[in-house]
């Protein structure tokens, strides 16, 4: 597992939601990636975030990347969050 150094998180993505309520498949192409993901892993200088929190960040945020064991992940600094969720 990596662990971020400085005011950065690891956060796993929300999975994309693929079917409606009503079982129609929605494409890849037309689904949008969540906004929402948890926290697995933070760096020395956090402040305001703690691991396992849920947590809003921007469309664009962060810096995706894969690991061959775990799946896909983004790293981001504690600023590009916003917010919470309870």
């Amino acid at each position: 597992m990596l662990q971020p150094l400085g005011a950065r998180v690891l956060i796993k993505r929300k999975p994309e939601l693929t079917e409606t309520a009503g079982g129609i498949i929605i494409p890849e192409t037309l689904t949008e990636k969540p906004m929402e993901g948890i926290i697995l892993a933070i760096g020395d200088e956090i402040e305001k975030v703690k691991k396992d929190d849920k947590v809003l960040f921007a469309k664009f945020a962060g810096v995706e990347f894969l690991s061959n064991e775990d799946g896909q992940f983004l790293i981001m600094a504690e600023s590009e969050i916003l917010g919470t969720i309870t």
